[in-house]
């Protein structure tokens, strides 16, 4: 949820930013299931795997 500010403040002192985001559940009344932390951190290991195959790919 921070990607913004902290992108503004790493800009304001010269850095370079590269910001990936990944949504890992809607929210409240989003979605025909309450949320979940089970499912949230299911989603964030699918996640992770399809981010690493994406940049080792991009790396080739």
């Amino acid at each position: 949820m921070s990607t913004a500010p902290e992108t503004i403040l790493a800009r304001h002192c010269g850095l370079k930013v590269l910001a990936i985001s990944a949504v890992t559940n809607l929210g409240t009344g989003l979605d025909d299931q309450p949320p979940n932390h089970r499912h949230t951190l299911e989603t964030v290991a699918t996640l992770t795997r399809q981010l690493r195959a994406f940049l080792e790919g991009a790396r080739s």
